[in-house]
């Protein structure tokens, strides 16, 4: 009888050990646990007549969204580390623009300001929110 309680006692701290290592692995995996700070905001206001599609560049090529002449959009982008931002704008009927690239942590914003001719458009660091 005695050696059967230490047994349960054994499985029962190596189950408790085991249950304690798949949480912190969980959170490891996890990179947006934290809520929003896993993103950034991106205003988008498009001083220019026609449509203008916006694109991330990067190791991979995300499209962001499409904001129409003379408007002005807000967009939410995945952004779980500390990375540069470079976009593309692709106006319709005007050809494509790639802007400056900004540094960016999570949590904060950016504005694209869309000009005529594409060229004096540019992207700085920090939202309008207008």
């Amino acid at each position: 009888m005695r050696g059967s309680g230490a047994l349960c006692a054994g499985v029962a701290l190596v189950a408790a050990l085991g249950t304690a290592g798949c949480t912190m692995v969980t959170e490891r995996i996890n990179p947006f646990a934290q809520g929003s700070s896993g993103m950034i905001r991106l205003y988008v206001e498009n001083n220019n007549y026609n449509q203008a599609t916006i694109s991330a560049l990067g190791n991979l090529r995300r499209r962001i969204g499409i904001v129409g002449g003379h408007r002005s959009e807000s967009f939410r982008i995945d952004w779980p580390n500390a990375d540069e931002l470079q976009l593309e704008i692709d106006i319709l009927a005007g050809g494509s623009y790639i802007t400056n690239s900004v540094p960016l942590e999570p949590g904060e914003a950016a504005t694209l300001y869309i000009q005529e001719p594409n060229s004096l458009s540019t992207l700085v660091r920090g939202g309008s929110g207008k």
